[in-house]
């Protein structure tokens, strides 16, 4: 009896441990959720009181000014109309992270083929390539199935292309290769550009982190869209990393799973 009594009381404990230690995760959890938020509020604060403060800039000397030119009114208002897509653009990628933040609470697992995204992605960009003078080069295979969000896939790859777009200084090529293994999708995005140096490789994707902030923010970046992207491989059991090519430039790489 006291053998069993004694087994009962180490079970019975043991469960109340297990209750407390999950329980003490759970808040960790929620509370570091928390602090994330109201770092990424924060940030996002800041980062919306620059085009904010252009705008009324703007606006104010239009408003006081009457007898300004048409030319310089029009100039004025292209710049708030700039500012103004900038700050809609990091209310978007904000919501993206929102999402991704609540992803677990209902994820759509519906049948979407990688390979098609990203084909489609370069033909919409093609045009922007062209102007920077950047050779598009694919080596993709015919089909790629997958299941998930195609909406978030879309804006993973849609924001790599972005990003080469903006801070692949002096780049002349962009390559694409993608390979499917037994479980797992990888896929490398290189160009031959400036490059990141190795110090700076693994914080390119912390939120609103920025190399170069004068040039990302000419640019109409918002400092979210590597964040985004790592969010969305770590929602698809993947990881994303950062390194330099071969001969010079930076070679995004994206594992995803095919199936969760």
């Amino acid at each position: 009896k006291d053998h069993t009594f004694l087994s009962y009381t180490i079970s019975i404990f043991l469960l109340l441990s297990m209750v407390l230690y999950l329980r003490h995760r759970l808040n960790h959890s929620e509370e570091e959720t928390q602090r994330i938020k109201q770092q990424l509020t924060e940030n996002a604060a800041h980062e919306l009181k620059t085009p904010a403060a252009t705008i009324e800039g703007y606006l104010e000397t239009i408003v006081n000014n009457p007898n300004l030119s048409d030319e310089k009114r029009k100039e004025f208002i292209d710049k708030c109309y700039s500012q103004s897509r900038r700050m809609s653009q990091l209310l978007a990628d904000m919501s993206t992270l929102t999402r991704l933040d609540e992803a677990h609470l209902s994820r759509p697992n519906n049948e979407i083929d990688a390979a098609d995204i990203i084909r489609n992605i370069t033909e919409e960009m093609m045009p922007q390539f062209n102007e920077r003078k950047i050779s598009l080069e694919m080596d993709v295979p015919d089909t790629m199935p997958m299941f998930g969000d195609s909406s978030l896939i879309f804006s993973l790859f849609h924001n790599i292309f972005g990003n080469t777009l903006a801070h692949a200084v002096n780049a002349t090529r962009f390559l694409i290769t993608a390979k499917a293994g037994t479980d797992r999708y990888t896929f490398t995005f290189s160009d031959n550009g400036v490059g990141v140096h190795p110090e700076f490789q693994s914080r390119i994707f912390e939120r609103f982190y920025r190399i170069d902030k004068g040039r990302s923010r000419r640019l109409g970046g918002t400092g979210l869209g590597l964040a985004i992207v790592k969010n969305i491989a770590l929602q698809y059991g993947g990881t994303a990393s950062a390194h330099t090519t071969p001969g010079g430039g930076l070679t995004i790489t994206i594992d995803l799973k095919p199936t969760l």
